[in-house]
């Protein structure tokens, strides 16, 4: 890719390293998760079965959402052989989804659920989940 030709500071690149991290982060919290399956009372009152489960589920998915978004700010400026529409609007996604993932690690840590199988975060998060998915397709539209 031309560097003289991108505007998107390397954007994909953050994204792909929030990614990975919360790969390795999803993968720790499922080695903790089997063990604490295997020895049931292993950390049990420093941080649960029901609270490592939720995290474990939301990570591992949650990094490929992290990853697909680094990929799409990486391809876009070269399939359009231009620049980024909004560099300041992709920070601003990588901002949104770190404090989003934050706030749903928060969120299960403090046992505060939605009820909902695997993805237990309270329903109100999912409008930050909304915007994420906006700004990204604003960006694809307005490239496009």
């Amino acid at each position: 890719m031309n560097h003289s030709q991108s505007n998107n500071l390397n954007i994909h690149f953050l994204f792909i390293a929030v990614a990975l991290s919360v790969l390795i982060a999803g993968v720790l919290f499922g080695v903790v998760g089997g063990i604490q399956y295997i020895v049931p009372g292993w950390l049990k009152d420093e941080l649960s079965f029901e609270r490592v489960r939720p995290l474990h589920v939301t990570m591992v998915i949650s990094w490929i959402f992290a990853g697909a978004m680094g990929g799409i700010y990486y391809y876009l400026p070269q399939t359009v052989k231009g620049k980024l529409y909004s560099p300041t609007l992709a920070v601003a996604h990588l901002v949104l989804f770190i404090l989003t993932g934050l706030s749903i690690i928060a969120c299960y840590f403090a046992g505060v659920f939605g009820g909902r199988e695997y993805f237990e975060f309270p329903p109100a998060i999912c409008n930050s989940n909304a915007c994420n998915l906006a700004v990204v397709c604003s960006q694809y539209v307005a490239d496009a």
